[in-house]
């Protein structure tokens, strides 16, 4: 079992540019940290995972650029181990990348 962290819930927008005009997807993402506080690192990598959901989750208009991503909110999820935080839960962007790597589509 893996050592417990502090999660924490991010909750963001990240704007987009497209010849002037900009857009905005609000969405979530996770940090767990091994302190009990949330460092500027913290709200660096926590940027950056919005951005990855961004990437990920959305099919982003070929020529906009990221141009800024607004942290709302953060907040305490508890301590826990990776498993506690985890058990029970199937990600369906990743189960479905899986199938597709082993041709189950």
């Amino acid at each position: 079992m893996s050592n417990p962290k502090h999660y924490y819930l991010i909750a963001g927008e990240v704007v987009t540019s497209k010849e002037g005009i900009e857009r905005s997807k609000a969405l979530n993402a996770m940090v767990a940290t091994e302190k009990g506080y949330f460092s500027r690192k913290d709200l660096a990598a926590a940027q950056q995972s919005l951005m990855q959901q961004f990437v990920t989750r959305c099919k982003q208009i070929k020529g906009a650029e990221i141009v800024n991503v607004h942290i709302q909110a953060v907040s305490f999820f508890g301590i826990m181990t990776e498993e506690e935080f985890m058990a029970g839960f199937v990600d369906p962007v990743l189960a479905e990348t899986l199938k597709s790597k082993q041709g189950l589509n």
